[in-house]
Order: C-alpha cells, then sequence, then structure tokens
C-alpha cells in the first residue's frame, strides 16, 4: 500500500450523485476513484516508489476514496507523474485512461490497419480512446457534436459522425 497526499481529484458523475443522494452507498465512506499527490508513506515490499515522489493513483473501488487530504493506494495502482505534467491532468486520466485502454489493448487487442468507432470522442474516455487508438495505428471514426468536431479530428479521428 501507498499514502499519499492528495492535492487534485476529479470529481465524476457517480460521486456528486451519490453526495447528492441519488445512488446509495454503504456508510462511512469516502467518495473518488482517481488522484495525484506526494508519496508520504509506502508499505513493506513496495518497490518503485518512494517519499516525497509525485505520483498518480486509482483507488480500490471496494474501499475508501481518494476525496480527502489522505488517500491509502494499492502500490499496483500508483505511478509516477512525469515532471511538466500538471497534478490536475495526472489526476484526470487513471478510470478514463483505464476504460479506454482495457477494451481497446487488452480486450480488442487493436492492431495496425484495424479501423474502430469510438462513441463521444469529445468526452473524457472518448478522447483518450481516439489517442490510445491511432497510436496503435488504427483508423478511427468517432462520434461528436457539431461542436467538437476539429477538437475530435485533431486528436486522431480521421472521420467524425454527428
Amino acid at each position: 500500500m501507498t499514502g499519499v497526499q492528495t492535492c487534485a481529484l476529479p470529481i465524476y458523475p457517480i460521486d456528486w450523485k451519490m453526495r447528492s443522494g441519488y445512488l446509495r452507498a454503504t456508510l462511512p465512506r469516502t467518495l473518488g476513484r482517481d488522484c495525484a499527490g506526494t508519496v508520504v508513506a509506502v508499505g513493506e515490499g513496495v518497490s518503485g516508489l518512494g517519499t516525497g515522489q509525485a505520483v498518480a493513483g486509482v483507488a480500490d473501488p471496494t474501499k475508501h476514496g481518494t476525496h480527502a487530504e489522505y488517500a491509502v493506494l494499492p502500490a499496483s495502482q500508483v505511478a509516477p507523474v512525469p515532471p511538466g505534467v500538471l497534478p490536475e491532468v495526472a489526476a484526470s486520466l487513471g478510470v478514463s485512461g483505464l476504460s479506454a485502454y482495457i477494451p481497446l489493448v487488452e480486450d480488442a487487442r487493436l492492431a495496425p490497419g484495424a479501423r474502430v468507432l469510438i462513441h463521444a470522442g469529445a468526452g473524457g474516455v472518448g478522447s483518450l480512446a481516439i489517442q490510445i487508438a491511432r497510436h496503435l495505428g488504427a483508423e478511427v471514426v468517432a462520434s461528436c457534436g457539431t461542436a467538437n468536431r476539429e477538437y475530435c479530428l485533431g486528436l486522431g479521428a480521421s472521420r467524425v459522425v454527428d
């Protein structure tokens, strides 16, 4: 386990819905899945992470979350943040990044020459999925509203569907 002093975290729809009472949560519970911050403690057997290091992490969904001054995260779900990457950016990549990466890379095993349709290309997951798919050499068609057409094309979509 790794102790992180948080400095940035996203608020997802599930978080505000639980906070507002639209979804039930077993209490007590700390909301939040992603965060960025500084390592303040590392558990026994943890390697590659040290105190004072800038990191981003994803909390275990069955445990307490990251909407707190400090979060305890599984070391396997914490990654160093490269120099120059703002904590606000790093914190936004955890769940959204995994939600884009797992279906494209691990499940579909997307390869050069493949064609993929990515819905909601301007959203958090969709915008990352476009970039991952292009990086893997796939042709990307993205759905988005007219206002986001150029944005999705700029991320790597070869065509957009409104």
